[in-house]
């Protein structure tokens, strides 16, 4: 159970507006250091989590009746 809902994991609406928010100033080289942190970081955990959605998803690919 934890596998499958690991793997429906979303980002909120408001997330990804503001991700989207600073990906534009930062392809502008707008960022300040603030947002380029609160950017950096957004990264960090959207890669960790797609991380871990892989590992879920193999976990459930080898262990169907999961």
């Amino acid at each position: 159970a934890a596998a499958k809902e690991i793997v429906s994991l979303q980002g909120d609406e408001m997330a990804r507006r503001r991700i989207e928010q600073l990906a534009v100033k930062c392809d502008a080289g707008a960022l300040t250091p603030e947002e380029r942190a609160e950017y950096q970081l957004f990264v960090e955990v959207g890669d960790l989590v797609a991380l871990l959605q892989a590992k879920a998803r193999r976990y459930l690919a080898e262990h169907p009746a999961a």
